[in-house]
């Protein structure tokens, strides 16, 4: 162990590689720079607290504790480009999917007897704070993250469509038919720019219609959730009369209902793809994803507003911005959810 060479060769293989510059890489890394999913999927493997879940992290969501401004309490802060500063060695303190409906189901059962599925979240915190009080879990956390997204996904926009407008061709034909689902076949009109990543459309996927359907089919998810529930809860206190008036002291063992909702777990997710050249491309709609007035505010006063969308071309340049769209797509896609509002 006190060898001088051999502790030198180990440190040379734990030091961090420097980062290779752009001219001396191959046109396979090049590719692989500005591929959105590779650097995604690229990412070190994490685990969900809640799901125990394993993917890489660019799909979870890093919860830091930080000091309320009036109480002084530590409250969970999700980690986002705009909330952590760069370079930020602070571990964090809980991990969850980055999906809006698992922080929906964490939020719905504050103070019940599903909330220990919420501490998970925080058992780090609890080891680390070690005695000081727990943090707080805001009761619009799901909210809170969507607004946080959309503004990420605004300031990276903003370069593009504001400053430098050779990274973005205006789209000449109409969106999409919102009745297309995610995977249906649909050709995009030509148009002359080749080398494309993503098409970004300014109008809505959905119809009111959709809408409806959407609202009714959570209603009668929500009922039966209920029903369920109490159907559990009056079989148990039915049981424990009945053997309690016979005197036997040990209850039969009764199957929980599952910690997390299947629904939770394994959403219908709903992400829009179209074809350019034979070649399957992610097609954003802003108005889905930041909702009406925020696509209006992005943008006043550039060449698109009032264009019908955009595409994106393929550079590293405008990679960040492809990851956080692909962040906030997967953030909201619950099937056809659809976004109006940032504080929603």
């Amino acid at each position: 162990m006190l060898d001088p060479i051999r502790t030198a060769a180990r440190k040379r293989h734990r030091e961090p590689k420097p980062l290779s510059k752009h001219e001396d890489l191959t046109p396979f890394q090049r590719e692989l720079e500005q591929n959105p999913y590779a650097q995604a999927l690229a990412k070190p493997p994490r685990t969900c607290a809640v799901t125990t879940t394993r993917l890489p992290h660019f799909f979870y969501l890093d919860f830091y504790a930080i000091p309320h401004p009036e109480t002084s309490k530590p409250w969970l802060m999700p980690a986002t480009p705009s909330t952590r500063p760069p370079g930020s060695t602070q571990s964090p303190l809980g991990r969850t999917l980055a999906r809006r409906s698992m922080l929906k189901y964490l939020g719905a059962h504050l103070g019940t007897r599903k909330d220990n599925t919420r501490r998970a979240t925080i058992a780090r915190a609890q080891e680390r704070l070690r005695g000081r009080p727990q943090p707080v879990w805001r009761e619009d956390m799901d909210a809170f993250v969507l607004s946080l997204l959309q503004k990420d996904v605004m300031q990276k926009l903003h370069w593009p469509l504001h400053r430098n407008t050779h990274f973005v061709s205006a789209l000449p034909d109409a969106p999409p038919s919102p009745a297309v689902e995610a995977g249906e076949e649909q050709e995009e009109p030509q148009h002359p720019d080749g080398d494309v990543a993503c098409t970004i459309y300014f109008l809505s996927f959905t119809t009111p219609a959709l809408d409806s359907v959407s609202e009714r089919l959570a209603a009668i998810e929500e009922r039966t959730i209920g029903l369920a529930d109490a159907l559990f809860n009056g079989r148990r206190k039915a049981r424990i009369r009945i053997f309690g008036s016979e005197g036997i002291k040990n209850e039969p063992p009764l199957l929980p209902p599952p910690s997390v909702l299947p629904s939770v777990l394994y959403p219908p997710l709903y992400f829009p793809t179209i074809l350019h050249n034979g070649t399957r491309m992610p097609a954003y709609s802003l108005t889905d994803l930041l909702g009406a007035e925020q696509t209006a505010e992005l943008l006043a006063g550039t060449t698109w507003e009032g264009a019908k969308g955009v595409v994106l071309r393929k550079s590293r340049l405008t990679t960040v911005t492809q990851m956080a769209l692909l962040k906030l797509q997967g953030f909201v896609a619950e099937g056809r959810e659809r976004v109006r509002t940032g504080a929603e």
